[in-house]
């Protein structure tokens, strides 16, 4: 061993040799089949948390199903979209249930259980699952099930078409777990005769079969054609009504012969008129005589059993019609804008959708200074909102859907002052946010307007981009800018040297008479308000679709942006110079649409294309999609297409198009330490911080406790101002910021690091006592999430979990225990954490049962939360590491330290945060990228974890002293982890570092020590296929170079050495604050050691 093994000092290592693919294993579970298809996350809440997508309204959806429970008709379910709502007060209000959302399909159908209100089955894309719960938690029982329908006397047999090897109509008397063969046909939907045992109809190639003793023999009926819709009277098992999109029939005696039902009269010079789409009958309960359809043209009703029909005046399309069960006054519909009460004599109705939060929009804007005001439009309704989203109120704009509303601009001084550019009426004008409404559109020309500006210092100076829209019956018309100098009482055009038609107008913040015009042959631009326009971009060939779009920084409006289909181009010169960033520099990022530029950040964007929201930190250089846990998908285009895009000047995103309705996403602008922790003459917390950015950062720092309120005391100055220079770190005890009474106040919280723009801070905090016998470090975060992994509890769960809640709005938590072979141990639902408040405790306490070394925790929030676990391993030594996000596994990690010997004991732990079983290899490696022994072949199950303590595991004698590293490989599933090292008694010493992938070009350590009596060890591992350049800087406390060092590395090797051996000439000088900075030109890994040279105390840190 070298210099460092013979201190005692324990070393650091990471591999990047390519492992060998092995053969996949699976694991059967009983009953229960691959999970493909559908996705299990947490709900959202009313509003956005920091680093969450969360929908904030409107109150609308398009409603696909709707169930109500018979057995308790207050419980009510619909689907709309990918996402399922339930009502617990009779359609009143809903909620987007957590822990089950489906992937995008067609069809997608709720049935609630015809005798048990606690049980419901979804069924979508073959899929089926149930709940026993009224939907908190889901199983999946069936594959390749469709259509499935429900046996309302014998409630546990369901009937459905199966189509595995071939198609088939099917039988299960178990819920849905094993099925039988019933008709080896082609088939769609079923129909169980409410009364009679054993009465069957089934739509098969066009026909419409029956069944009398339970599907083992069929017939077929008079119907002559395969109907959509087949409803069998509840009281009269003879009467029947089939209905196809446009036609009606009816049988009374049970199938064998139809008639015809009509609309209107028969004797129409061209035959009776088609109902307009029927996609529900329902029979008033008590009066058989009364039927009801709902269609695409609204709510139709007849009295005389379906002779005659009679429109209603509830004109709204319906998807789905039904009574409640206990009420045979009042009907409930589905409908394409959300959920309708409706009374049983059509003379009133209700909208019944507070909660869903499916709707379907085109547009999204917040006023620049009234930043809690939301406008949003959809097709032809508006939107207003005063808090943010929190409320909404509609606005019945008077404009016919065909007319299609496109653009929305407000004015900037007055939040009421709106103006929507429609497709086919030109403009729209309200002074009253939306109550009323006046064509505001004299001498305008074209028939449509496709976008608006107006300018910010002169209000009543609008400019529309004119369009003919494809279906125009005026293929004459214009397609102009226009100009309005008096708040849109008249325009004219200017356009003189555009071409072309526009599709997006931006204007200068600062110049107003600076404008600039995307179309199809690139960017024009004006400087004279309109009267001439020039060519300064031409498009590339097959980049500019019609639908280009062109934004203007407002901080800095010489910043321009212009997005076509196949990437953007970018000028920092108002116009004059363009750099174009093709999507092949975005992975899977679809068809780009629209770019939004932080007015706080300008190198902060937001791209939103075809496969969801995208984000950038370096001015669209390189990208990351904001799609975490099921709130937006970034590879399915079905699902993920964003219509429009908004950055609030508050920083806050907001989207529309996802089928969520209108989705709010805020960045965390803060970094959170999520362990507070002071005892009097006991444990205490240090915060270090440092400044790489080029700005000076002012920071205020906020001690705050468990309950969310800041620690206040006399002699506790709370919060605090810190300023750090470019390039300063500065190091802290917390009592040193707050003040020396925080030194003798009992404290129990959480750190919040705010900054102002200018400065980019990193940091990390340690937990340590006054002798040592405690200490560690770990980085702090700026990145909560809503899903974290812990892969370690500790011995007998003596591990403590922290869970700090920085929103300023509660949070609904979810905790799953699991066993090695990743079955759930336990499950805590319904746990909350306050505004600002922490949820913590040992794994034994919080789960209440006994916990192995080897089990895991999955925490679910439906807000963005900071995961941290404490293991206490020994009697007094602690090991931070941070959580995992389950979502940043990967198939290619390195354990960062594996050493052995008589002085210490490493511990590797890896889970497996998917639901597929899989097998992973690991290899042992030396310090010089050699294997040590043979790669080891481990099967692990889906959510399953393996730990490996022992090092026989890697074929190391007992006793054997060894430092190195350790790659894990799978190409089957996706992996994350963590590893400990320690005494082999751990009663001295003990430190953590997660399981990492290949590392980054830049790596920091915002802290350094070397004195006497502790030292900072340094390893760097070049985990990739060729060498690497790499550079190691040591930074003074206010950032100026004391030292610097090259190393020339091989693939796969490691350095591992005391900062005293990199940098000779540091030896015998004693340095308590500073920085380590490794720039490398290929990607590395780094880590730092600190501890004292008795290696009573330990502590690692990965590099940020």
């Amino acid at each position: 061993m070298n210099e460092i093994a013979e201190k005692r000092t324990v070393k650091l290592a990471i591999s990047g040799a390519a492992g060998k693919p092995v053969a996949r294993q699976t694991r059967t579970l009983p009953r229960v089949p691959p999970l493909a298809g559908l996705i299990f996350l947490l709900g959202s809440t009313a509003w956005a948390g920091v680093n969450s997508w969360t929908s904030v309204g409107p109150d609308t959806a398009a409603i696909d199903s709707l169930s109500v429970c018979p057995g308790d008709p207050s419980k009510i379910f619909v689907v709309s979209g990918t996402h399922i709502y339930r009502s617990t007060d009779r359609g009143t209000s809903w909620r987007r249930l957590r822990n089950l959302a489906l992937e995008p399909g067609e069809n997608p159908d709720i049935i609630c259980h015809p005798v048990d209100s606690r049980r419901v089955y979804v069924s979508s894309n073959g899929l089926l699952v149930s709940s026993t719960d009224q939907g908190e938690k889901w199983t999946v029982v069936g594959r390749d099930v469709y259509y499935p329908t429900v046996d309302p006397r014998n409630p546990d047999t369901l009937f459905a078409v199966r189509d595995s090897d071939f198609p088939s109509f099917q039988r299960s008397t178990d819920g849905g777990f094993t099925w039988t063969p019933l008709l080896l046909d082609s088939a769609s939907i079923s129909i169980v005769d409410p009364r009679l045992s054993g009465v069957l109809y089934l739509v098969s190639w066009e026909r419409l079969l029956k069944s009398t003793d339970g599907g083992r023999n069929w017939s077929v009926t008079g119907l002559d054609a395969g109907p959509e819709i087949v409803l069998v009277d509840p009281a009269d098992s003879e009467r029947l009504f089939a209905a196809t999109s446009g036609a009606l029939s009816r049988s009374i005696d049970g199938g064998d012969t139809w008639t015809d039902l009509f609309l209107g009269p028969g004797d129409y010079p061209t035959g009776p008129p088609p109902f307009p789409g029927i996609n529900a009958i329902v029979l008033e309960p008590g009066d058989p005589e009364v039927v009801y359809l709902g269609t695409n043209g609204g709510l139709y009703k007849s009295s005389d059993a379906g002779q005659t029909w009679a429109a209603t005046a509830f004109s709204q399309a319906i998807t789905n019609l039904t009574f409640m069960n206990d009420d045979p006054y009042n009907l409930i519909a589905a409908t394409p804008v959300g959920v309708f009460k409706i009374s049983a004599d059509v003379s009133n109705w209700v909208p019944s959708s507070s909660g869903l939060r499916g709707g379907t929009f085109w547009r999204i804007l917040t006023h620049p200074t009234a930043t809690n005001h939301l406008y949003a439009t959809d097709t032809a309704q508006f939107f207003a909102s005063k808090d943010g989203g929190r409320n909404w109120v509609a606005r019945v704009t008077g404009i016919d859907q065909e007319y299609g509303i496109r653009a929305v601009a407000v004015d900037p001084t007055n939040p009421a002052i709106v103006y929507l550019g429609t497709e086919k009426n030109q403009i729209y004008k309200s002074t009253d946010l939306g109550l009323t409404w006046s064509h505001a559109s004299q001498g305008i020309a074209s028939p449509g307007v496709w976008d608006m500006v107006i300018d910010p210092q002169h209000p009543n100076v609008l400019y529309a981009a004119g369009f003919r829209p494809y279906n125009s019956s005026a293929p004459e018309a214009t397609e102009d800018i226009y100009k309005s100098t008096d708040g849109g009482a008249i325009w004219a055009a200017v356009n003189r040297g555009l071409p072309v038609k526009a599709s997006s107008l931006a204007i200068d913040p600062v110049n107003p008479m600076v404008l600039y015009a995307a179309t199809r042959e690139g960017v024009h631009k004006t400087t004279d308000g309109g009267a001439d326009w020039n060519l300064v971009l031409t498009m590339s060939s097959g980049v500019s679709p019609a639908g280009l779009q062109v934004s203007v920084d407002q901080v800095n409006p010489e910043i321009v942006y212009a997005v076509g289909y196949l990437g953007f181009y970018r000028s920092t010169d108002s116009g004059v110079n363009w750099t174009f960033y093709p999507l092949i520099n975005i992975e899977k990022s679809g068809v780009m649409r629209f770019i939004g530029i932080d007015p706080r950040h300008s190198e902060i964007l937001y791209l939103g294309a075809t496969s969801g929201l995208w984000r950038s930190t370096d001015s669209g250089k390189s990208w990351t999609p904001l799609s975490y846990r099921g709130r937006v998908s970034p590879n399915e285009p079905s699902s993920a297409n964003v219509y429009d895009l908004h950055v609030a000047k508050t920083g806050t995103v907001y989207v529309c198009g996802l089928g969520l309705g209108v989705l709010a996403y805020t960045a965390p602008d803060f970094l959170t330490v999520p362990r507070l922790v002071n005892k009097p003459g006991g444990e205490m917390t240090g915060l270090a911080l440092s400044n790489v950015g080029l700005g000076e950062a002012r920071l205020t720092v906020s001690a705050i406790d468990a309950s969310g309120g800041l620690i206040q005391a006399p002699g506790i100055t709370n919060p605090v101002d810190v300023l750090l220079q470019p390039g300063q770190q500065r190091a802290w005890l917390a009592h040193d910021l707050f003040g020396p009474a925080f030194r003798e106040t009992d404290i129990k919280g959480w750190l919040r690091v705010h900054g102002e723009p200018g400065g980019k801070i990193t940091g990390f905090f340690s937990l340590l006592t006054p002798d040592l016998s405690v200490f560690d470090t770990a980085a702090a975060t700026k990145l909560p999430l809503s899903s974290w992994l812990f892969s370690e509890v500790g011995l007998a769960g003596r591990g403590e979990l922290w869970l700090v809640n920085p929103n300023d709005h509660e949070a609904e938590v979810l905790l799953e225990l699991r066993d090695p072979d990743g079955s759930l141990k336990k499950l805590i639902d319904g746990r909350s954490i306050g505004a600002g408040g922490v949820l913590t405790g040992s794994v034994r306490e919080i789960f209440d049962i006994e916990i192995s070394p080897d089990d895991s925790v999955r925490v679910l929030s439906d807000q963005a939360l900071v995961g941290l676990h404490c293991l206490k391993d020994g009697e007094a030594n602690v090991a931070a590491i941070r959580a995992t996000d389950p979502e940043a596994a990967g198939g290619l990690l390195f354990a960062p330290q594996y050493a052995a010997g008589p002085e210490i004991r490493t511990r590797l732990t890896v889970v497996n945060p998917g639901s597929e079983p899989g097998t992973l290899t690991l290899q042992l490696f030396g310090d010089d990228g050699q294997p040590v022994g043979n790669e080891k072949t481990v099967a692990i199950g889906g959510h399953g974890k393996v730990r490996i303590s022992e090092p026989a595991f890697f074929g190391l004698a007992d006793g054997q002293s060894f430092s190195g590293y350790v790659r894990v490989h799978s190409p089957w599933v996706k992996l994350a982890g963590s590893v400990v090292f320690s005494d082999p008694d751990s009663k001295r010493f003990s430190a953590a570092l997660p399981l990492v992938g290949p590392g980054s070009e830049e790596v920091l350590f915002s802290h350094l020590v070397s004195t006497a009596e502790h030292f900072t060890g340094l390893a760097v591992l070049n985990p990739g296929m060729e060498a690497a350049q790499v550079t190691i800087e040591v930074l003074t406390a206010n950032g100026s170079q004391i030292a610097q060092t090259q190393l020339l590395m091989d693939p796969g090797q490691r350095r591992s050495l005391l900062l005293t051996e990199f940098f000779r000439q540091l030896a015998g000088q004693s340095l308590t604050a500073g920085a380590i900075r490794v720039r490398s030109n290929r990607e590395v890994t780094a880590y730092a050691l600190f501890g004292d040279n008795n290696l009573n105390s330990l502590s690692a840190l990965p590099g940020q």
